[in-house]
């Protein structure tokens, strides 16, 4: 009876280290496990600081790109801004050089009218009159002035000869064409001379009476315009038409 109680204690006590062994064992292990997974939490929890310090550097990063881009749209209207302002001005450059070179256009042909003007009073200053004798066109216009009480000098007249017409007509004497030395000496003939309704007799000229007209010598293109001038004027209805200052 002893022995078997002796056989039972041993039994229960080897069971009793196996178990104990078993547990110690297990642990062990389960230390391991726990230094383990405290160096995984070290891990993780370094790696989410530096994912956390990456997405910080990331939003400064797409902050100042953002910045830039901004810049970059500022800068890109701005250009657009300036192509617009250019393309304005060189729009504005192109009328104004069409204007610049029609004006150009237009004193070419007040030049070349003035020339002709010029070249017409640089002619003779006697001619034939048209009944084959010779006059004085010098001594037509001081009597001219005399009839219509407009002091003449002599040595305001500056040039003097007659033109023929583009148009002759039979029976039509030739332009006498004047050029005073100054213009309100002109302008008093003028008014004076249409006023007078003077007529070649009552200068002594030989021959049928006809009437003398005093006016303005317009240039080809002033002709022109008086031209269109008229015939708007009958358009709209307006009385008079007239020419100050060729």
């Amino acid at each position: 009876m002893d022995d078997w109680r002796t056989d039972f204690n041993n039994n229960l006590l080897q069971i009793n280290d196996t178990i104990n062994n078993l547990i110690k064992n297990d642990l062990a292990k389960l230390n391991e496990i726990v230094v383990e997974v405290k160096a995984e939490i070290n891990n993780i929890r370094k790696e989410y600081t530096e994912i956390k310090t990456d997405i910080v550097r990331l939003k400064t990063q797409q902050v100042a790109t953002q910045k830039e881009i901004d810049s970059l749209q500022q800068s890109v209207q701005f250009n657009a801004d300036q192509q617009d302002e250019q393309a304005k001005k060189i729009e504005t450059l192109a009328v104004d050089t069409k204007k610049t070179r029609e004006i150009e256009m237009e004193i070419v042909k007040i030049k070349q009218q003035n020339m002709q003007l010029q070249s017409q009073l640089n002619s003779s200053k006697q001619r034939e009159n048209d009944a084959g004798q010779s006059e004085n066109l010098q001594d037509l216009i001081l009597n001219i002035g005399k009839h219509i009480g407009v002091d003449i000098p002599p040595n305001d007249i500056l040039q003097l000869n007659r033109v023929s017409s583009k148009i002759k007509l039979q029976g039509r004497p030739r332009v006498i064409i004047a050029k005073m030395r100054t213009r309100l000496l002109k302008d008093n003939i003028i008014s004076r001379g249409r006023k007078a309704r003077i007529t070649s007799r009552d200068i002594d000229v030989t021959g049928e009476s006809r009437p003398i007209y005093i006016k303005e010598h317009l240039t080809p293109f002033n002709k022109q315009l008086l031209t269109k001038c008229k015939e708007l004027a009958k358009i709209k209805q307006h009385q008079f038409v007239w020419v100050k200052m060729g």
